[in-house]
């Protein structure tokens, strides 16, 4: 009775991690990172992340970046976007460990809410969509998605 009990728990889990998909999940690593490329790697194998899936960007370590080097990795990222025919396919980007947290030039967070102070990651969202002009911009926008339970996909909610 134990091991019928067994396989229908393994078939029934089994099932279910297949039901999660992540082809729609971009992974950024830094090739500057020893650290970020590991944690891509092993990202990349335990959610079976398809290869062309995998982001490699040449960029500072640092955890804060001026606007100059986050234009540099942003770029990077478009380019490869667009030239593997992903810019419609990808609803989420991974970072790692190793690719920088925080864009902003001479900018000391929370002091000045009128200065260009951004997560990297919620400018990186922002690429190739329709909200690309805000990037770099100071202030904020109201996110489409808050509050919303649907399924995300960058092309109904337009980043």
């Amino acid at each position: 009775m134990k091991f019928i009990f067994s396989c229908f728990l393994f078939v029934s889990l089994n099932g279910v991690c297949q039901i999660t998909n992540y082809k729609d999940v971009a992974v950024i690593v830094n090739l500057n990172s020893e650290i970020s490329q590991s944690i891509g790697n092993h990202f990349k194998t335990a959610r079976n992340i398809p290869a062309q899936n995998m982001i490699y960007v040449d960029g500072p370590t640092n955890e804060i970046i001026d606007s100059v080097q986050f234009v540099q990795i942003k770029n990077q990222i478009e380019n490869y976007l667009i030239n593997n025919n992903l810019k419609d396919s990808i609803n989420y980007f991974v970072t790692t460990k190793g690719v920088p947290l925080k864009v902003g030039n001479n900018c000391v967070f929370d002091s000045d809410p009128e200065m260009s102070c951004a997560s990297f990651d919620s400018e990186i969202g922002l690429i190739l969509g329709d909200y690309s002009s805000f990037i770099g911009k100071s202030g904020s926008i109201q996110n489409p998605y808050y509050r919303n339970t649907a399924h995300f996909s960058r092309a109904i909610f337009g980043f």
